[in-house]
């Protein structure tokens, strides 16, 4: 969990909207992710991606080549202003 409040959450929300997609929610998710070994690390951790999780991992997974795109311009922007300073 990211505590609230935390910059990074704004960082990342920013990078996205900085690529042209909508606000990302900041909510939390009832499943385990990798990131929970850089939480307990002390690492602020924040899951972005494209696609729906109710289709991840499943038969026939798919995901719109758009939100591809999106998601690579979002990590682009979120390094620049993350790791540029």
């Amino acid at each position: 969990a990211l505590p609230e409040g935390h910059p990074f959450g704004a960082t990342v929300r920013d990078a996205v909207v900085a690529a042209g997609g909508e606000e990302p929610l900041s909510v939390g998710a009832p499943y385990g992710s990798d990131l929970r070994q850089y939480a307990a690390a002390g690492i602020p951790t924040v899951q972005y991606g494209p696609g729906n999780i109710e289709d991840a991992h499943a038969v026939d997974e798919s995901v719109p080549i758009d939100e591809v795109v999106l998601s690579a311009r979002a990590y682009a922007h979120l390094l620049l202003r993350h790791c540029g300073r």
